[in-house]
Formats: C-alpha cells, sequence, structure tokens
C-alpha cells in the first residue's frame, strides 16, 4: 500500500485595491475545485474517495491523502489527478413547472 497526496494551492495575483469592490474581493478570495483520480484499474486499486472538492482560499495549502496499491509489479505510472472549476447548484432558481 502506498500514499498517494494532491496538494493545491490558489496562485494569483491580486489587482489593485481600488478596482474592486468588498464584495468582489471576498467573492475572489474564495474558489472551490473538483478533484478526480483517474487510474488504470488494471495496474492501480484506489482505496477511498476519488473525486472530492476543495475550496481554496487566500493562498491557503490544501491536500488530500488517498491509499493505492499497486496490482502489477515494474514501473507504474502514477495515476492522473484532474482539476475541475467547480460550480455549485444554485437553489435559489426557480423550480420548473408542468405543463397540465
Amino acid at each position: 500500500m502506498c500514499h498517494l497526496q494532491i496538494a493545491l494551492q490558489e496562485v494569483t495575483s491580486s489587482p489593485p485595491a481600488d478596482n474592486i469592490s468588498d464584495a468582489q474581493e471576498s467573492q475572489a478570495a474564495l474558489h472551490s475545485i473538483m478533484y478526480e483520480v483517474l487510474a488504470d484499474q488494471t495496474m492501480w486499486a484506489v482505496c477511498g474517495r476519488t473525486a472530492g472538492v476543495l475550496t481554496l482560499q487566500g493562498g491557503i495549502r490544501q491536500s488530500v491523502t488517498l491509499d493505492v496499491m499497486p496490482l502489477t509489479g515494474g514501473f507504474l505510472p502514477l495515476p492522473s489527478v484532474r482539476l475541475s472549476k467547480y460550480i455549485p447548484a444554485d437553489s435559489k432558481q426557480p423550480a420548473l413547472k408542468g405543463i397540465s
């Protein structure tokens, strides 16, 4: 059994403070990133959650550690990690009405 550690840290250059409002600044300082571990199932057994959401805020480093087990011997390429911008479902949108 081995450990696969995923570490993410937001790296941005901040715009001048006089160009953005306080609301925009607080929204810009908080981002959600979805990660997915993509492993070849003939080479690796991944234990635990292979996908999740991390919130990146103000340069703080977030990390996730997964247990992985090699299924074959020799040199194995590491599992890939796909990162996507996470956009939560907006619960404030009105429900669709059925046509009767």
